[in-house]
């Protein structure tokens, strides 16, 4: 029974970061009124449909095909079988994999630095804007995040060693069948199945990348033979270059990382001068002694990368955006609060303690703070908040168009 205390007590505050969100943010963007769309179409057995159709896309509706991974619209649509409404059934998924998050995170963490630092890690992933945020929307990212997680815990049997790459590659493909950015984290896992203690295993990799082309794999094949697109449709590129590109996206986390006012822009504006700093730190405190950390490390700068390189090729909203991002921000939070945790409570070097423990109270304290201010400077003035929430979800709802919300006759 003491062994599942940490898990309920981290699932607890997840739910409550939720319960704030309730009466905070709009749940509802224009992708959420997709996803219900699709799943609607999905519900009454008609396939993966839609209603909506992009800006560049003027094909008459309802569109025979749909192009986006299906898994997040296909539970939906279990969910409006029992008579649940679209939207609503888009956000209870969404809610649920994120309470259930703690569940993977927790147990790589405990095989990565022990209990305490694991505990630590996990409750401060939410804490980071764009995980706090997503935490009500009704939005895939927290099942991606779900799946990506427990790749993690399955490839990172502990410190040093790693196993299972049938199950760790088909909980990719989940992944991947959940948001097609599942495929940038290929390259990361055949990398960490090819290292382990006795030496290089090659024949790991092969079989994990086998398993998630066999699953996400086969989905990408049938969008690309249908719709002639790995997506089922095709954006004009950004004309964006790839270095901007990650300088924009470590600026982000690096604003993520406080989110204090001032604190985090000034980081993220004089991010040159911090990374030296904080790779000496890196070095001080012993960051890179944990081979399983380094794991984590090496999926959040293959993401970063392979992300950022598609932001220049495809849609995506801006070089730096948050949801996009959110797999190396929680992958970077979970790494830097479980190392500084472990340092702390692990190191036999009183000096190593005393400054891991430090830095740990002050990014803490900046979060909290941070998130204080989010969710107490709308309630201070509760009216003001509550009209330019309901002119933020009119804006979103006006522009994919009213006649979505109806049920059709």
């Amino acid at each position: 029974m003491l062994c599942v205390l940490p898990y309920v007590c981290c699932m607890a505050l997840y739910a409550a970061i939720v319960a704030v969100h309730k009466d905070v943010l709009c749940p509802f963007t224009p992708d959420s009124l997709w996803y219900a769309d699709v799943a609607r179409f999905l519900s009454g057995g008609e396939g993966f449909r839609c209603n909506i159709t992009l800006a560049s896309d003027p094909t008459s509706v309802p569109r025979p095909f749909y192009g986006w991974p299906p898994l997040y619209p296909a539970i939906g649509a279990l969910l409006i079988r029992l008579g649940v409404d679209s939207l609503l059934a888009m956000r209870i998924v969404s809610i649920a994999a994120f309470v259930a998050l703690p569940v993977p995170l927790l147990a790589l963490g405990i095989r990565l630095w022990g209990l305490i630092p694991a505990v630590a890690a996990t409750l401060w992933v939410p804490l980071w804007p764009t995980m706090f945020s997503l935490s009500g929307q009704a939005l895939s990212e927290s099942l991606f995040l779900v799946f990506v997680a427990w790749t993690l815990a399955v490839v990172a049997k502990d410190a040093t060693t790693v196993h299972h790459p049938v199950r760790a590659g088909l909980l990719l493909g989940a992944a991947g069948l959940t948001r097609l950015a599942g495929a940038v984290f290929v390259p990361a896992l055949a990398l960490s199945l090819l290292q382990k203690r006795n030496g290089f295993r090659a024949k790991d990799a092969i079989i994990a990348v086998g398993a998630f082309m066999g699953t996400a794999g086969l989905w990408v094949a049938r969008n690309s033979l249908a719709t002639g697109a790995p997506s089922g449709f095709e954006e004009p590129a950004q004309s964006l270059r790839l270095i901007p590109v990650i300088t924009a996206s470590v600026q982000r986390a690096f604003w993520e990382m406080t989110s204090l006012g001032n604190v985090g822009l000034v980081l993220a504006d004089r991010w040159k001068l911090v990374l030296p700093v904080l790779a000496v730190l890196t070095v001080i405190l012993g960051f890179y002694r944990t081979s399983g950390s380094r794991i984590l490390v090496l999926w959040a700068a293959v993401y970063l990368v392979g992300i950022s390189w598609l932001r220049t090729k495809g849609p995506f909203d801006s070089p730096s955006g948050g949801r996009t991002l959110a797999p190396t921000l929680m992958l970077t939070a979970f790494w830097l609060a479980g190392n500084l945790g472990a340092v702390t409570w692990r190191s036999r070097r009183r000096a190593e303690q005393v400054v891991a423990g430090a830095l740990l109270a002050v990014l803490w304290a900046g979060l909290l703070y941070g998130r204080a201010r989010d969710v107490g400077g709308p309630a201070s003035t509760p009216r003001r908040h509550a009209s330019l929430r309901n002119a933020h979800c009119r804006q979103w709802s006006c522009w994919i168009g009213s006649p979505l919300l109806m049920r059709r006759s």
